[in-house]
């Protein structure tokens, strides 16, 4: 969890004065700052999004665009459309990563979600982006 400055390591008149906005930020506090806002706002909203996604058992209805190939010579690209697929049994594992920020275990459970695209499996490997109703 990062850590942020606290009133006993800076004394009480710069935090005040932060907040008064008499006085700004450094770079690096606002960087300590920002990392444990996001921090703490993913731990915050983990048990909401575990259920909300879980959705009694009954998964969540996923979107999956493709990579854009706008870069890739028209002879190389592949015709590929976007695709839904119900998620689940994954979420709370999903979640979990996300609120440690463990990228490969986020990729593991990718790879077991897309293995049921079937033989398309490979081609959605790398997305553009996902999106769901939760």
């Amino acid at each position: 969890m990062a850590s942020i400055p606290c009133a006993s390591t800076v004394g009480w008149s710069k935090p005040m004065a932060w907040l008064a906005e008499e006085r700004i930020l450094n770079k690096a506090n606002r960087s300590r700052l920002d990392a444990a806002y996001w921090d703490l706002r993913r731990r915050n909203v983990a048990a909401d999004l575990k259920k909300r996604l879980n959705n009694h058992g009954r998964g969540t209805r996923v979107e999956i665009n493709p990579v854009d190939q706008s870069r890739v010579e028209s002879r190389h690209q592949r015709d590929l459309s976007s695709r839904s697929i119900s998620v689940r049994g994954v979420w709370d594992r999903a979640v979990d990563a996300w609120v440690n920020d463990d990228v490969d275990q986020l990729d593991a459970i990718w790879d077991d979600i897309i293995q049921d695209l079937g033989s398309e499996y490979d081609a959605y490997s790398n997305v553009s982006s996902i999106g769901w109703a939760a």
